[in-house]
């Protein structure tokens, strides 16, 4: 009589720890929706850093044709001789703070431009570094459960 109580209560006891290891297996499981909305955040990352290096480039070689412009236009004045008036003057002091300003524009578009891209990389670098941290959590709770078991066997 004593045997089968003692027999009874042993399975009971391993039964509830089987169920609550698979309860625990259960929660553990990596939720894998997340990780895809993860590695698709990450690739829109990537997307919009291409995009923006992109409109860095065509930026600087639009500003590089407008200063070779202006100095060709600047070379074909000195060569007519043309006299300066009052209108010219005013025109090229007009020209002169249009480009500065558009200069400035440009600095600090570039400025955003090169915070956004350390953002972005930052973030995926973060990415990376969760997604190997829950790798490791994900080892290390298995190989309790397992020694669990085996501890249970034993």
């Amino acid at each position: 009589m004593w045997n089968r109580v003692c027999c009874s209560s042993s399975g009971i006891l391993f039964y509830n720890t089987r169920l609550s290891i698979t309860q625990l297996m259960n929660t553990t499981k990596p939720d894998m929706d997340e990780i895809e909305t993860q590695t698709s955040r990450v690739e829109v990352f990537e997307q919009h850093l291409s995009v923006m290096r992109e409109f860095q480039d065509k930026i600087q070689e639009i500003e590089t044709e407008d200063v070779e412009q202006v100095d060709g236009s600047l070379d074909e004045e000195d060569a007519a001789n043309v006299t300066d008036s009052a209108d010219t003057e005013e025109m090229r002091n007009e020209h002169v703070l249009q480009q500065a300003k558009l200069g400035r524009q440009l600095q600090e578009l570039n400025n955003m431009l090169q915070k956004k891209q350390e953002l972005a990389s930052q973030m995926l670098q973060n990415d990376e570094q969760l997604l190997e941290m829950r790798q490791q959590y994900e080892v290390s709770s298995h190989q309790f459960i397992y020694f669990i078991l085996l501890c249970l066997v034993i």
